[in-house]
């Protein structure tokens, strides 16, 4: 799926909201909002990386982090105005908690993935990034796992409009 990337500008953003909402969480260091991707995938960490420098012109480091056990690529974005561009053509929203923390709603906007090629762009980055197949000899099995049950909800609408009949 990755030696398929979307190249108009509209799948892009509907990938990298893909990317957000899959890969990315929010930090706050000293008031100051950071927006962190991290997978151990690194070429999911290099696709967000082109996505936000061709989008946005916003130009990122991956940070690679080696702990013995596993490996751990990220990204970080803490400019102000690079957040408010994200946010604001990606269309996704934050929520604050009672706390005070702010996290990312786990759900695209429909306007996002109105169009069939966005939708489908869309559904391939959730797949890439929390999605599996079982072994076809003995039938195939889609998978979506995740925690974030308005994410999960929303890729089972998204599926029915081609058919693929889900549950959770």
């Amino acid at each position: 799926l990755l030696s398929h990337p979307a190249t108009a500008r509209h799948c892009r953003i509907a990938e990298l909201a893909g990317y957000i909402i899959s890969l990315g969480r929010i930090e706050m260091t000293e008031g100051a909002m950071t927006l962190v991707f991290e997978s151990e995938h690194e070429e999911y960490i290099k696709r967000t990386g082109f996505l936000l420098s061709a989008l946005y012109e916003i130009k990122t480091d991956i940070i690679c982090i080696d702990n013995m056990k596993s490996v751990t690529n990220r990204i970080f974005v803490s400019d102000k105005d690079d957040l408010a561009k994200i946010f604001e053509y990606s269309r996704i929203k934050l929520r604050q908690d009672s706390d005070g923390s702010i996290h990312i709603c786990h759900e695209v906007s429909p306007v996002l993935t109105k169009s069939a090629c966005c939708g489908r762009t869309y559904l391939q980055t959730a797949f890439l990034c929390c999605g599996s197949v079982t072994d076809p000899d003995k039938g195939y099995h889609l998978e979506f796992a995740g925690t974030h049950p308005e994410k999960l909800g929303q890729i089972q609408d998204m599926l029915s409009h081609y058919d693929i009949m889900a549950k959770m």
